[in-house]
Parts: C-alpha cells; sequence; structure tokens
C-alpha cells in the first residue's frame, strides 16, 4: 500500500479525511481494484456523481461506516499520476458537507520476454516499457516457451534425447525439475497462480511402451507435485487442440480434436464424474476472456463471440475497420466489453497481403497498429493486463528472415517485439525478442 498527497477540504464540521490507501499492484492489474478513502466520522451515502477521476476512469462507489471505497471499473494506466476528488461529502450526524481530493502515482510491473540468440543460450528477461533497463533472469539452451508464477518462472527446455523438461525457476535464476507425465513433448503452457497449477498439452514419445499420450491435457499441482490427465465424461484423457483457463478459479475451456468446445473444471475432471458443459463445434477456439465472460470462436459462417453467462452468440465477422475479413488473432481487453483483432487480407493494388491490428469497442473500430513497410510481417500480439499497450510481435522483413530451427515454438531469429500504445498508436518501446508476458 501506498499514500500520496492528501488533502480534505473541511467545511465547519464536515467530515474530515484522515487517510486513503490504494493497492500499487493491483489497481494496474485488475479490474475492480480498490481506492478507500477513510474519515474521522460515519458518512452517508456517496454516489458516482459525485466523484471526478483525472485521468477520467470510470468507478463505481460504496460506502461503509467512516470510508468511501471507490472501485476502478478498469485497470489503471502505468506511471501515470491520478486525482480524485469526492465533493458533497456528509455526516450521518449532520449534513455539513466536505470535499476529499487525494493524488497518487501508478507504477509499471516487469514484464518477460524470450531471446534467442544463435551464439549464445537463450534467455529469458525482465524489463519495463518506462525503463531500458534490462536483466536476464533465466538462461538455458533452447528454451521452448515460459509463463510466470508470482515471482517465478515455469519453463520447458528438452534433455539429451529432446524430451521435454519442466522447471520452476526462482528470483535467483535456479531452477528445480517438475513431475511430468513421462517422455514426450510440452506444449501450450499456462499458469494459474491463484490456484498454483500448472498446465500444458503433452505428446508422449514415439517408443514409450503402453498407450501413449496424444494431446493429452495435463494439470500438475504444484502444491502436492502431481500432475494428472483431464478427462471427459467416458473416463479417458480429453484430446485437446488448444485450451485456457479462465474466471480466474480452476475452469477450463478447451477445443478437443472433434472441434467440440466445452468448459471444464480442472480439478474435479480427474475421474470423469463432473461433466463438462458442451459449446458446440467450432474450427477454432481463438480466445479467451481472463474474467471467464466470454470466448471467442471461428467456423464455416465467420468469427463469434460467446457470453458464457447467458449462451449468447454474437457474430463480429465485418467489424473492423476497412475490411470484411475474419481475424487471425484476437484478445479481450480486461474489465470491458472491447477486444482488439489481428487481420490479414489481400490487397487488390499490390496483390499482396494488408495486415492490421483493430480495436473494436462500443460498437466502432479503430486501426491501432499497421506494418512500417510492405516486407513487414506481424507474427502476433498480446494485450497488456491493464489494457494500455500491445505487445506486437513482428518480422521486420519476411524475405530476409532466418528460422531458429526449433521443433516448438519456432521463430525467426529477427523477431521483435513493439510496445504500442492502445490508445495513441506510439510505440514506446521495442526489444528482440518475443512471448511478452507481465
Amino acid at each position: 500500500m501506498f499514500g500520496g498527497v492528501l488533502l480534505a477540504v473541511n467545511l465547519l464540521n464536515g467530515p474530515r479525511l484522515t487517510a486513503f490507501s490504494v493497492d500499487e499492484a493491483a489497481v494496474v492489474a485488475d479490474s475492480n481494484s480498490r481506492l478507500v478513502l477513510s474519515s474521522n466520522q460515519q458518512l452517508g451515502d456517496v454516489s458516482v456523481e459525485q466523484i471526478t477521476v483525472l485521468p477520467e476512469s470510470p468507478v463505481s462507489v460504496q460506502t461503509t461506516g467512516v470510508a468511501i471505497i471507490v472501485s476502478f471499473d478498469n485497470p489503471l494506466n502505468y506511471n501515470t499520476d491520478y486525482s480524485v476528488s469526492v465533493r458533497g461529502i456528509t455526516g450521518t450526524s449532520n449534513d455539513r458537507a466536505s470535499q476529499f481530493d487525494v493524488d497518487f502515482r501508478t507504477g509499471e510491473p516487469p514484464l518477460y520476454y524470450l531471446n534467442r540468440d544463435s551464439e549464445t543460450p537463450d534467455r529469458i528477461l525482465r524489463t519495463r516499457i518506462g525503463s531500458p533497463e534490462t536483466a536476464a533472469v533465466f538462461s538455458a539452451s533452447r528454451i521452448s516457451e515460459f509463463v510466470t508464477l508470482q515471482d517465478n518462472l515455469i519453463v520447458v527446455t528438452p534433455d539429451a534425447d529432446g524430451n521435454s523438461v519442466l522447471s520452476r525457476v526462482d528470483a535467483n535464476g535456479q531452477a528445480v525439475p517438475l513431475t511430468v507425465p513421462g517422455r514426450g513433448t510440452i506444449t501450450d503452457l499456462e499458469a494459474l497462480t491463484t490456484e498454483n497449477l500448472v498446465g500444458f498439452r503433452f505428446d508422449s514419445a514415439a517408443d514409450v511402451p503402453g498407450r501413449p499420450h496424444q494431446d493429452s491435457l495435463f494439470i500438475l499441482d504444484l502444491s502436492t507435485g502431481v500432475a494428472y490427465p483431464v478427462v471427459g465424461l467416458s473416463g479417458e484423457p480429453l484430446h485437446i487442440t488448444q485450451w485456457g483457463f479462465v474466471g480466474g478459479g480452476t475452469d477450463v475451456v478447451a477445443e478437443l480434436s472433434d472441434a467440440t468446445v466445452m468448459v471444464l473444471d480442472a480439478r474435479t475432471n480427474v475421474t470423469g464424474e463432473a461433466a463438462p458443459v458442451r459449446l458446440g463445434a467450432f474450427s477454432r477456439l481463438t480466445a479467451l476472456a481472463a474474467d471467464g465472460s466470454r470466448i471467442a470462436v471461428s467456423g464455416p459462417d465467420g468469427q463469434f463471440l460467446l457470453d458464457l453467462s447467458t449462451g449468447s452468440q454474437q457474430s463480429i465477422s465485418g467489424t473492423v475497420a476497412g475490411t470484411a475479413v475474419g481475424a487471425d488473432e484476437l484478445r479481450f481487453l480486461a474489465g470491458a466489453k472491447g477486444f482488439v483483432r489481428l487481420t490479414t487480407e489481400m490487397d487488390p493494388d499490390t496483390v499482396g497481403i494488408k495486415q492490421r491490428i483493430s480495436l473494436v469497442e462500443g460498437g466502432a473500430s479503430r486501426i491501432v497498429y499497421e506494418p512500417a513497410s510492405q516486407t513487414e510481417d506481424i507474427v502476433g500480439f498480446s494485450v497488456s493486463p491493464n489494457n494500455q499497450y500491445l505487445a506486437v510481435r513482428i518480422v521486420p522483413n519476411r524475405d530476409e528472415q532466418t528460422p531458429d530451427g526449433y521443433s516448438e515454438n519456432g521463430q525467426a531469429r529477427e523477431t521483435t517485439t513493439l510496445f504500442v500504445n492502445v490508445e495513441t498508436g506510439q510505440i514506446r518501446r521495442s526489444v528482440v525478442g518475443f512471448d511478452a508476458l507481465w
């Protein structure tokens, strides 16, 4: 918690501001993070209309006892000075009004990315968009992918025979091997910090005796060290093509090898007794909202948003500025109804490829980023937890790229990540590397 410049305008015997608190980590990472204003007396109800936030950010408010709790609907921007004023505050014992004014500055969490250099071992680097300082937190030969888990990293590397090794790397860069289902390949790694879980897709090595796993979804409980397959109604391990944690709990949305998309609980679906919820059959599971409210899917008739709370379906094909094609990639915004999508179409004038990344919000869309040249390729992108930045992964020149030769998560040696401000389209920073994670 931290405090800032604090001022209470006390009119006669009206309420007086005695303290305020903000969780500096949560306010830029999570929706509905709180600012708590404490008074010297019991307070009457405060409405949203009495509150001004600069820079503007939507809020909700609750009054309880001697405290006013202001909840920010969306995560706040990094490295930004905020002012919050609450006018017309009265106590329960009289109607003499006061105004509470507070100022605070947000911080910026570190981000991590993977750098592959043909001359040195692969490195996972830590940095911030607002700082040029960069530090290597882990180095190893042929890192295929990684995720963050609190202050640790979960990293996939190969052993001498090419089988995946899963390791937990602490803040000092020390790696400890974790339990895996056997010899084979790990892909599609994800972590759930709140439950201390790691999930991945697993394929057994070709020479493994017995019944091998093929695209099986496994969950590793780090509190017990046990890795178990997630099973379907038949009691057999699910064979998946895509998956992800949703809702901040143990719910998982997965697309099976037969194109069925379903929701299930990663903890209870160990015996097959907990019935998954089937959402339908789609050719591709495109994106998952972190709060578990929505998913994006693609089918023969285009791309759709599915509301998991109501079961409603909305077509989103053709809502991107300047194009009617479906999206290659889509990412939901945190705490909002909007999303960002990458589209690719043929340019009839040049018979070349035209790519763009657009923000779609409130029924309108606008372009946030387009390639700087006709030879630049957008390979993918992600959105910062506070919706402020895109991490746009590009190959500067598709005609001169050098593949790194990795069988899993292979990239061009020249792959670069651009950090683009969603509001302005400004490139704030670029790094050589990919898979940026906050």
